[in-house]
């Protein structure tokens, strides 16, 4: 056991922390949508939420993160 240099344990920090929250990819969209005012804002809010820790995925998508690499190499082509 670590004790902080306030006198805190570790176990006494977690215990003092606010949960996060589990939520399914749906419910967090719902959510998000109804206050973003585009779907770039609302992409951008889901995946900062998401990688940050803010939430935790569950269902389909539980433990899941956003790999923006992944995203930023597959450009949608135009065609004429």
């Amino acid at each position: 056991m670590t004790v902080s240099s306030d006198g805190e344990s570790e176990a006494q920090q977690t215990v003092d922390r606010d949960p996060v929250p589990n939520v399914t990819l749906l419910e967090l969209i719902a959510i998000v949508s109804e206050y973003a005012e585009s779907e770039r804002e609302l992409l951008a809010t889901v995946v900062y939420m998401v990688n940050g820790g803010s939430v935790r995925l569950c269902g389909n998508f539980k433990g899941a993160r956003f790999d923006l690499n992944a995203l930023t190499e597959r450009q949608p082509s135009c065609a004429a």
